[in-house]
């Protein structure tokens, strides 16, 4: 697999600033998406003294996508999203839901 290049923007977004709290849920998407991508350009593997070993630059890049799920999912949580729209409360059901109850 060839280097990826580091572009600037790339640098910043896997940087990892620690307060993820002011950004918008846009940016932080936005942010999941280059980690993910710089998790897919990496390899996990590498030979270190002749023998395979996990990449060490992985564990930051899998600790960043961590930190940005983490407040997309704060961010769902504190706006009230109905997390199961098939339940009794209404809405489509979703895969996970179970078979309607018959009723006469």
């Amino acid at each position: 697999m060839p280097p990826v290049r580091q572009t600037p923007r790339r640098a910043a977004a896997l940087a990892g600033e620690k307060d993820l709290s002011g950004r918008p849920v846009r940016e932080l998407v936005g942010l999941l998406a280059a980690v993910e991508d710089g998790l897919r350009e990496t390899r996990f593997l590498v030979h270190r003294r002749g023998v395979m070993a996990a990449n060490p630059d992985v564990a930051p890049l899998l600790a960043r996508e961590r930190a940005v799920v983490a407040e997309l999912r704060t961010r769902r949580f504190s706006q009230g999203v109905d997390h199961n729209p098939g339940h009794a409360s209404g809405g489509r059901p979703t895969a996970a839901t179970g078979p309607s109850p018959l009723l006469d």
